[in-house]
């Protein structure tokens, strides 16, 4: 009987992850994770806070906003919507002048 009840549980545990990260809960916080990252990392000079992380289902994709001292908001795209760890658009490649190459976009970017 406690065998069985284990295994219910685990069952229940499983489901659960599942509908978090189908609902998109889940996806949500891997993609701010990987926004943060990802500008602490390139850009630690620009002081960049954390805004907000919105689902796009037109690009199929999430928009991370970031805000600086001075009050300007730069937005990040990032790919896959399971799995949001890919850059897709990065503001400040095109703020410099640089145009981006092939190798650019899908370049997935997630340290743990």
């Amino acid at each position: 009987m406690i065998i069985n009840t284990k295994r219910l549980a685990i069952v229940y545990v499983i489901a659960l992850i599942i509908i978090l990260w189908i609902s998109g809960i889940i996806p949500k916080q891997i993609g701010k994770i990987s926004a943060i990252n990802y500008v602490k990392t390139n850009y630690p000079d620009k002081n960049l806070c954390f805004l907000n992380i919105d689902y796009s289902p037109i690009h199929n994709s999430y928009f991370v906003s970031f805000k600086d001292l001075d009050g300007r908001v730069y937005n990040f795209e990032l790919h896959s919507r399971y799995f949001p760890t890919t850059i897709w658009f990065d503001p400040f490649q095109y703020i410099k002048g640089e145009e981006p190459t092939k190798s650019d976009f899908g370049r997935a970017f997630f340290v743990v």
